[in-house]
């Protein structure tokens, strides 16, 4: 199958969940168009595994997919979200050990990262619950790990991957505003699950060498 097919698929699943995600209220059947997108990167990443370009990361990377494909479904169901959370968090942690430049340290990175989770942390933190505040905290520094990470690479090949963990991390803000805030938006639904599908879909091809390289 050829690459440009993979990347078709994946978005017509995405753009397929959209529109039942604004037409279904019974969430639980969303969880077969939830899941498909994920499926399409794992088989991806499967298929040109040996284009990685982090050495010996693939199962890692296959983990990691496989934690966020169960936390998304967990996301559906309120009484699950936070099992949801632990599994984004675990799920970041691997992230950031795969996509980290150990040879490399960016204090300008290092600065705007922290300056953004501080920022996160402030916005949202008085509108959660009370049993949610340190898992909540602890995934604003994961997901800011994971984008430092990212950015730890310097080279125009991690270009998608730098469009990923933005997408990522605008995704996740977006999302805790709308819900800590109650607001019923579809097209704000929408937003948010275009840019997270497109953020993963940035960090699994962005990973993957390419042909011409």
């Amino acid at each position: 199958m050829k690459k440009y097919i993979w990347t078709i698929l994946f978005f017509f699943s995405v753009l397929g969940h959209i529109l039942l995600d604004g037409i279904l209220t019974d969430r639980s059947n969303l969880i077969p168009t939830k899941i498909i997108p994920t499926l399409i990167l794992i088989g991806y990443l499967v298929k040109y595994r040996k284009s990685l370009l982090f050495d010996n990361k693939f199962s890692f990377f296959l983990i990691t997919l496989v934690l966020i494909l169960f936390g998304d479904i967990c996301l559906l169901f309120p009484k699950l979200f936070s099992l949801g959370l632990i599994l984004y968090i675990v799920a970041q942690g691997i992230y950031t050990y795969i996509f980290l430049n150990r040879n490399t340290i960016s204090i300008s990175s290092i600065v705007g990262f922290c300056v953004y989770g501080i920022f996160a942390i402030t916005l949202f933190i008085t509108k959660v619950d009370k049993s949610l505040v340190i898992p909540v905290i602890i995934y604003i520094f994961a997901l800011m790990s994971m984008g430092y990470a990212v950015f730890s690479n310097r080279d125009k090949k991690y270009f998608l991957l730098y469009i990923g963990a933005t997408l990522f991390i605008f995704s996740d803000t977006l999302l805790a505003y709308i819900r800590l805030n109650h607001i019923i938006s579809a097209f704000w639904n929408a937003t948010i699950l275009l840019t997270y599908f497109s953020a993963q879909f940035c960090l699994v091809f962005g990973s993957l060498r390419n042909e011409k390289e």
